[in-house]
């Protein structure tokens, strides 16, 4: 079972936890146990998950704890390596928070650790169907419904870009660092989809 760690954070940080869980959870057939976060309540998440109170679990393992495979930037967790003999019911795997965005990764966490990290399949159209059911507005959203997106780089507003291909897409893609906590958007992508 995976669980979505909750990150405390804003809305869209929050989205992109869930949805990493979700991930593991999908990828792996495995239930996943979600912790409420501010405003999920209005998402249909809220109703069709089982939520983390609401299951008995024995213990729980970080999956960024267990093996680990590292580069020269970054640190990342291969699913596969989720024990492979799983007791029904005993152990809950914790998916912690991480960004998605490439230049965010490479950043310092904690003033000295890289982000772990695994990656999501954001182009497997299935995951992304039940992803868009999951996050559907029980009141409110509307950023899947235009062909266009120019976003900053929020994880609120990465999230309708994981999930739909959008004819035109405008975001940011290099930052450069102004002081100690300034930055600069220095570069722009625009990706078209015809």
């Amino acid at each position: 079972m995976a669980k979505k760690k909750w990150f405390g954070g804003r809305f869209g940080d929050n989205l992109l936890s869930y949805l990493h869980a979700k991930w593991i959870s999908y990828k792996y057939n495995m239930l996943l146990l979600y912790k409420p976060f501010p405003y999920s309540d209005e998402l249909a998440l809220s109703e069709l998950e089982t939520k983390i109170n609401d299951y008995y679990y024995d213990h729980e393992i970080n999956i960024f704890k267990r093996k680990m495979v590292c580069d020269s930037n970054l640190r990342y967790f291969r699913p596969s390596d989720l024990l492979k003999k799983n007791p029904s019911g005993s152990i809950l795997y914790v998916v912690p928070y991480f960004p998605e965005g490439g230049c965010k990764r490479t950043w310092f966490f904690n003033g000295s650790k890289k982000w772990s990290y695994f990656d999501v399949d954001w182009k497997d159209q299935i995951f992304r169907s039940i992803a868009l059911e999951m996050l559907r507005p029980i009141k409110f959203f509307k950023l899947c419904d235009f062909d266009c997106l120019i976003r900053p780089d929020s994880n609120f507003s990465r999230v309708p870009s994981l999930l739909k291909e959008y004819k035109v897409l405008i975001y940011p893609s290099d930052l450069e660092k102004l002081g100690d906590r300034n930055y600069i958007i220095s570069k722009i992508d625009v990706v078209r989809n015809e």
